[in-house]
């Protein structure tokens, strides 16, 4: 199976944000949004902006839980990390994914395509489509 295959019977939408906004805009966008993480860019006015680093759920709690309400008013630039390196194509196998998740300890990973962002794939969105197929998860790597 392949990452293709989540983003065709997902509703994997593209939601971005600009690395200079702030936790509380990302966290009112993913709940408006409906989406868990969002791919951050060094400015959301460029459709060809590079992506730059997720932003999840998680960061946006671990960042409150340390900081407290002030959390809310840092800029992304303070809480996220460029990870050039974190990311799928449409074209690799859902094990390598997993593999990747694993080895970066993170649960989504952005989906690129010859240079353009077309989703974000979860580890949900894996177990979902191995359980789906009714693949046994060891043959699924």
């Amino acid at each position: 199976m392949y990452v293709g295959d989540i983003l065709r019977t997902t509703s994997s939408r593209v939601v971005t944000i600009g690395m200079n906004e702030t936790v509380d805009i990302a966290a009112r966008l993913m709940r408006a949004s409906n989406v868990s993480a969002l791919l951050v860019k060094a400015s959301t006015r460029s459709d060809d902006t590079a992506v730059l680093a997720l932003c999840t759920e998680r960061d946006v709690v671990r960042a409150v839980a340390e900081r407290g309400a002030g959390a809310l008013a840092m800029k992304l630039s303070h809480l996220v990390a460029a990870q050039p390196h974190l990311r799928c194509s449409s074209q690799d196998s859902l094990a390598f994914v997993r593999d990747l998740m694993r080895r970066c300890d993170v649960r989504h990973v952005p989906v690129i395509d010859s240079g353009r962002p077309v989703g974000v794939v979860s580890l949900r969105d894996i177990i979902a489509a191995v359980d789906e197929a009714g693949v046994d998860t060891a043959q699924a790597a």
